[in-house]
Parts: structure tokens; C-alpha cells; sequence
């Protein structure tokens, strides 16, 4: 048995921005490269406005992750948690709520059959709760209203060239806004999801794998769907690898996604492609 546990602190800070800051730059340099490090908490300096002073430099984003693996003789068993961290909701446990959950589990010896499942994945995860509806301060009792990825100095959001970092359930309002109201980067940080993925082979010869996610979505705090709105998106993908005297490593596959719900256009692909691996 394996134990993991971590604490994993990111931070986008620096460039330009023309929202709370000195003449559109954010506050940059050695000793504010320290303040994001330490995160350190009601920063000086002749280069910050009222909202760095108040807060820390840079938009903060963590995450403690704990996590255990069996490992048994006839396959591996993974099991994990990891907690959001946004404003400081998390340590009066406000958010406690919010998080993903996983557990996986890979076998280790294939016996040969026609049809068999390698490896599953399932993954719970959640965002609806932030610490609740209101953001209020004094005493250290009470934050709330987390609204996970967005920034007041960085509009675009917890993301890079207008791809979200980290969680793909969480999508950009470029995405969305075909049918939902915009709010800085996401109109969509309220979520729950189920994942599950799959992995195995057929007839020996053939891999598969499929990935399936089904979300309930919420909005933001500051713009709510109402009720919610569901989603459904699937992919599943089958692949041969030939085996030649004189082509080795030839792999074909095809692979078809699709989304349907009302987040999302209906819509869906299919993809054939051809990989060649190593020399000819």
C-alpha cells in the first residue's frame, strides 16, 4: 500500500492588465516574484493598487491532494481526493464540499478472452458549493462565493489562450455564450459531474477505450442557470496495431465523440487515423 499527499499552490501573476492596477501593469519583479511564492498577505510596495494590498499578488489557486494505491496481485487499485483552494474557504471548511474524488483500478494479467476490461476509471466531481452564495468578511469565520477561476485583475481567467487549465468541465464562455449570459472568463464554475472510463481489448487483437461524462450544471453565483442544465459527452475509440516484415508498427484507429444537452451545441465526429512508431 502506498500513501500520497500533497499541496499544490499555482499562481498567474506579472503582465498586463487594465482592471485595479498601476498604469495597466500588474505588480512584477524579484521581491513580488517572493510575495507569490510565500503568498504573502497585505503586500507593500509603490507598484500595487488598493485590491493587491488587501489580497496578494497574483491570482492563487491550490490544491491538497491525498490519495492511496493497493497494489494486489492480480491489479492496482488507486483511490484520491483533492480539495479546492480559491480565497480561503477551504480552512474554515466552508467548501469542504467541493472537490474531486477518484478511483481507479487497472488489471494486471489478461487471460486471453474475446472481450475484456483492462482498466476502469470513475471520477465524482464537484463545484457547486464555493462556500456558499455570499462573500463576507470579519472575524475569519466566513468567505464564500469562491467563484472558482475567475480573477478581478485577470479577466480572462484561470486559463491559456482561452482554454481552461486544469478541469474540462469547467468551459470558457466562448463555449457557451451562444446560450448562456457571459460573466468574465466561464459563465459555468458551478458544476457536478460523473465521469467514468473505460479500457480493454476485443478479439485479442483490438484495443478499446471510451470515456463518458455527465454533468449538472449551474452557472455562476452572479448569473445562475436556474435549475440547472444537464449534459451529456462521450467519446469511444477502437485501434489495431499490424504487425509486418516490412511495415512494423502501423497502427489504425477510429473514433467517434459527440455532445448532447443544452451547455453545448449537439453535435458529433468521427475521426479515422493512421500512426506510424518507429523505423521503416
Amino acid at each position: 500500500m502506498k500513501l500520497y499527499g500533497g499541496f499544490v499552490h499555482q499562481v498567474q501573476w506579472g503582465g498586463k492588465s487594465p482592471y485595479e492596477t498601476v498604469n495597466g501593469q500588474m505588480p512584477k519583479g524579484f521581491e513580488n516574484y517572493l510575495n507569490v511564492i510565500f503568498g504573502t498577505l497585505n503586500p507593500s510596495g509603490k507598484d500595487k493598487t488598493d485590491f493587491d494590498l488587501e489580497n496578494r499578488v497574483g491570482n492563487h489557486l491550490c490544491s491538497l491532494d491525498m490519495g492511496m494505491e493497493i497494489e494486489t496481485y492480480g491489479a492496482t487499485i488507486f483511490m484520491y481526493r483533492q480539495s479546492f483552494i480559491e480565497d480561503g474557504s477551504l480552512f474554515y471548511l466552508n467548501n469542504v464540499l467541493d472537490g474531486l474524488h477518484g478511483f481507479r483500478i487497472k488489471r494486471k494479467i489478461s487471460y486471453g478472452a474475446a472481450f475484456e476490461v483492462n482498466e476502469a476509471l470513475v471520477e465524482f466531481f464537484n463545484s457547486k458549493s464555493q462556500g456558499g452564495a455570499e462573500f463576507i468578511e470579519g472575524d475569519g469565520k466566513y468567505r464564500g462565493k469562491d467563484d472558482y477561476f475567475h480573477h478581478v485583475q485577470v479577466r480572462d481567467g484561470w486559463s491559456y489562450y482561452n482554454r481552461t487549465i486544469g478541469s474540462p468541465v469547467i468551459p470558457p464562455t466562448t463555449e457557451t455564450s451562444w446560450r448562456w449570459p457571459a460573466y468574465f472568463f466561464t459563465s459555468n464554475n458551478r458544476v457536478s459531474a460523473l465521469h467514468l472510463g473505460l479500457k480493454g481489448t476485443f478479439l485479442q487483437d483490438w484495443k478499446w477505450h471510451t470515456k463518458l461524462t455527465y454533468t449538472h450544471n449551474l452557472g455562476t453565483y452572479n448569473a445562475p442557470f436556474g435549475e440547472g442544465v444537464k449534459q451529456f459527452s462521450g467519446f469511444v475509440a477502437i485501434e489495431r496495431t499490424f504487425l509486418s516484415d516490412v511495415i512494423s508498427g502501423l497502427t489504425g484507429q477510429v473514433s467517434c465523440a459527440f455532445d448532447t444537452g443544452k451547455l453545448y451545441q449537439n453535435s458529433a465526429g468521427v475521426m479515422v487515423s493512421i500512426r506510424k512508431a518507429g523505423l521503416f
